[in-house]
């Protein structure tokens, strides 16, 4: 019987070898191509105003939240959405049409204010009084001769009055990202487009202009009563 040469001996080692890195190539080229694979469908879940059940499902780095605080149920799960918190104007990803929202506790929005005359002095100043023709005694300054010593600070000091003429705790405010949108096919399901200015939701202040006012469009919970 023929004995393998010393040739073949040494050659055998050598095509195992190569067989065994070509199956690591592949096994490795098979890995990357299911990372790429995965990409879009991890992307796709992390646009502000998502679906989410916890905070990885919206990030992996913690830059983004699943705000639990009102859920919709899909497909038999209760379901959040994805936001970014303590946003200033300007921070939220412009190519998600998202918006920074600062949201005051509808809890205390109970006493009425006016929000154009609210921490002013009194129209007649400190001294003058309002006349029955409606105008302050000595001037042309109109006056409501009703509320004639009123002086115009309803709020507590750490209120702020409301363009919808509620007084509202300003420390307590809370800033998020939010989805914004044109109508409500924009919104998922049980969400609805609503202009802010109402019920304690408005656009956060520029801090280069706090006294500027923006108002948007935005997607909220569609519950009984809201609006």
């Amino acid at each position: 019987m023929a004995q393998p040469s010393g040739t073949e001996d040494a050659t055998r080692p050598a095509l195992e070898t190569s067989r065994e890195e070509a199956m690591l190539r592949a096994i490795m080229l098979r890995q990357v191509l299911l990372v790429i694979a995965l990409i879009p469908l991890i992307a796709c879940g992390q646009k502000i105003g998502d679906a989410c059940e916890r905070n990885p499902d919206c990030s992996t780095t913690e830059a983004r939240h699943c705000d639990l605080s009102y859920t919709v149920v899909e497909k038999g799960r209760k379901k959040g959405e994805c936001i970014i918190e303590d946003c200033v104007r300007g921070d939220c990803p412009e190519d998600e049409d998202s918006v920074c929202i600062q949201v005051y506790s509808t809890q205390f929005l109970s006493a009425a204010c006016d929000p154009e005359r609210e921490d002013t002095a009194p129209i007649c100043g400190e001294t003058g009084s309002c006349g029955s023709d409606g105008f302050c005694m000595g001037s042309d300054i109109a006056c409501d001769p009703n509320d004639v010593d009123a002086r115009v600070d309803v709020c507590a000091p750490h209120e702020v009055c409301l363009r919808e003429g509620l007084c509202a705790d300003q420390v307590g405010a809370r800033n998020s990202c939010r989805r914004g949108c044109d109508d409500n096919e924009d919104c998922r399901q049980g969400y609805r487009c609503q202009q802010t200015d109402f019920n304690g939701i408005y656009v956060a202040p520029d801090p280069a202009d706090p006294t500027l006012h923006k108002t948007a469009r935005i997607c909220v919970p569609d519950v009984t009563g809201i609006g």
